[in-house]
């Protein structure tokens, strides 16, 4: 069968899944553990969540685990030089008495303010060997054909592990990947790999996809890139043979996009276009 053939017969499965629901997608890696304090183990709760999850996702920390400075000193511990803190919100509340100026009678009324303090990732501190919990491992089997595909692509951007996060980065011309171990199987690892490289094929010094570079979160030129980098990615997978495995949960990551195109199924078909082509530039 020729590549042009199976790059429909993929457009068409993608259409038709979306045609009749599909199941909501999944990120195919672990990096969802909640924030919590690694001296007293409690988890971090309201706003603290967001904010300490945001800041482990930004400085691509690989713990979730926080603490103060003298909690790390009581761990045998030490900040590591040159690291700065992150603050962590809580309301204090005090009790004062209000009295009456009409009647003179004493109430008591509860003030709420709002207090914080620093604690540092547990990548920031250098702590004894064992002090932090190592998370499961899982096993990476790397897929041959997977493998030749990567190795093909000879204009290839460096690809950095480590970090939770999978990102192509456009001014540096880099690709930034979550560790291999920590995906649910090689194929989604994979399948993840693939999405970045065709991103990376829309750089000026390779096809030169215009408008993504510029594009904001969420904008139509960001959510129609996306599409075409899934749809290329389902390209690859179909050619290593292990589109299967990969392809409901692609298929709920585009409709996850396409809200932002007004729902708009033509446009997997636009963006399978140039799926085609940054794909058979990367097969050469």
């Amino acid at each position: 069968m020729e590549r042009k053939d199976v790059y429909q017969i993929i457009t068409d499965r993608i259409v038709g899944m979306l045609e009749k629901g599909i199941v909501p997608w999944h990120k195919p890696w672990q990096y969802d553990e909640a924030p919590e304090n690694l001296a007293s183990h409690t988890k971090y709760h309201g706003f603290n969540i967001l904010m300490l999850a945001v800041t482990r996702m930004e400085k691509e920390y690989s713990t979730p685990y926080w603490l103060t400075y003298n909690q790390a000193r009581k761990l045998k511990g030490q900040v590591k030089k040159g690291e700065h803190g992150y603050p962590v919100v809580y309301w204090n509340f005090v009790e004062k008495q209000i009295i009456d100026e009409e009647t003179g009678d004493i109430r008591r009324k509860t003030i709420p303010f709002l207090r914080y303090y620093t604690v540092f990732n547990a990548n920031q501190v250098d702590l004894p060997e064992g002090t932090v919990p190592k998370p499961e491992v899982r096993q990476h089997n790397p897929i041959a054909a997977c493998e030749e595909i990567q190795e093909g692509y000879k204009d290839c951007p460096d690809v950095k592990y480590g970090g939770g996060r999978a990102y192509y980065n456009f001014k540096t011309d880099f690709i930034g990947m979550p560790a291999k171990e920590s995906f649910d199987n090689s194929e989604a690892f994979y399948g993840t790999l693939f999405h970045e490289m065709i991103h990376s094929t829309g750089h000026t010094s390779r096809l030169n996809r215009p408008n993504f570079e510029q594009a904001s979160f969420g904008g139509q030129d960001y959510s129609k890139e996306e599409l075409t980098a899934e749809m290329g990615s389902l390209f690859l997978c179909s050619r290593a043979g292990i589109d299967k495995p990969v392809i409901d949960n692609s298929a709920a990551y585009i409709q996850g996009w396409l809200t932002h195109l007004q729902n708009d199924k033509r446009m997997v078909v636009s963006a399978a276009g140039k799926a085609q082509k940054a794909a058979d530039f990367i097969l050469a």
